[in-house]
């Protein structure tokens, strides 16, 4: 059975989590944590506190949880309170849209209701209880700094560029998921409780975070929307809603990226009924390398699909929303 340590990040510093930039002159930031600079942040945790024997990928602890790939880090989206509740908020579906020019204007799912009125999407992070929507999203700052010449490594007189990043005391929730066993383990090596530092800059003032397991053991994995553990789901033969919480990546039969929807019919071994896609790319700095990885392009968090559920592909969508998808 799947089991998962549910993780709270709060920010400490401003925190520069880089995207794909297009401009020279200014670094954005991803609003969420994404799942690989958690397991990037983890990993060097346990190899700056002795939480792992070295040479560290001769570690079998080490190997199972950071290289085989026994543990999934799902990334961490901003938590925010409404008295006693505490409400993370996903990525909005891409079906959510409401009136373009009045922010108070009906909200309308397009995925199961037409509309005649002029909308936009939301483009933003929400949660979802019952009838109810909130919109949020992680409050930023930017920040200016002089460029350098890589060369000579000092300042470019009369050159600046900008930083985005997160600002201080903000919480983010995610999970880290796989075996009971496994999980165990971990969290024994880990603690309870840390300091890390998360993206660029980290020696500078930037990145310092604080890391805290909310459960003392491995619960039962439970599906983000609703909270019910996945072995309790169940899903009825008919029609149901399929919403991506990450950016996906699948491949075509060659090894290349793609956002074919026959493709991706295949990995979820279902007729799509109705989809509303945004497609974006995914580019990552390997600090090991001193390179970024090469761009690919995948469908966008958010998006999100209305599917077939038949009596022959129920226990393949139940085993997704434990692995994943692409």
């Amino acid at each position: 059975m799947t089991h998962q340590l549910t993780y709270r990040i709060t920010t400490k510093a401003p925190v520069l989590l880089t995207r794909i930039v297009g401009n020279t002159y200014i670094l954005n930031t991803d609003k969420h944590i994404p799942g690989s600079a958690i397991r990037g942040m983890l990993a060097n945790y346990c190899l700056t506190h002795n939480r792992c024997s070295k040479p560290a990928h001769e570690d079998p602890n080490f190997y199972q949880w950071f290289l085989k790939g026994d543990l999934i880090f799902a990334n961490g989206y901003l938590t925010v309170e409404d008295g006693d509740e505490r409400m993370v908020c996903y990525p909005a579906p891409q079906s959510i849209e409401q009136g373009k020019y009045d922010d108070d204007s009906q909200i309308v799912d397009r995925l199961y209701n037409e509309t005649d009125d002029d909308t936009t999407k939301l483009e933003k992070y929400c949660h979802i209880a019952n009838d109810s929507l909130y919109i949020e999203s992680a409050k930023t700052s930017l920040n200016f700094h002089h460029a350098r010449d890589p060369r000579r490594n000092t300042p470019k007189e009369g050159d600046f560029f900008n930083y985005e990043a997160i600002l201080p005391e903000q919480s983010f929730t995610g999970m880290i998921i796989g075996s009971k066993e496994t999980l165990e383990e971990f969290f024994n090596r880990l603690g309870k409780q840390f300091t890390g530092y998360l993206g660029r800059s980290r020696n500078a003032q930037y990145g310092r975070v604080e890391f805290t397991f909310l459960n003392n053991a491995p619960e039962l994995f439970r599906v983000g929307l609703n909270n019910v553990p996945n072995e309790e789901t169940e899903l009825s033969v008919g029609e149901t809603s399929l919403t991506l919480l990450s950016d996906t990546i699948i491949y075509d039969q060659f090894g290349n990226p793609s956002t074919d929807l026959h493709l991706l019919r295949k990995y979820l071994n279902t007729d799509i009924k109705k989809a509303f896609v945004r497609t974006d790319s995914v580019e990552n700095f390997v600090s090991v390398w001193k390179l970024r990885r090469p761009s690919e392009v995948c469908f966008a968090a958010g998006s999100c699909f209305l599917i077939e559920v038949t009596e022959d592909n129920t226990a393949h969508l139940l085993a997704l929303q434990r692995k994943g998808l692409g």
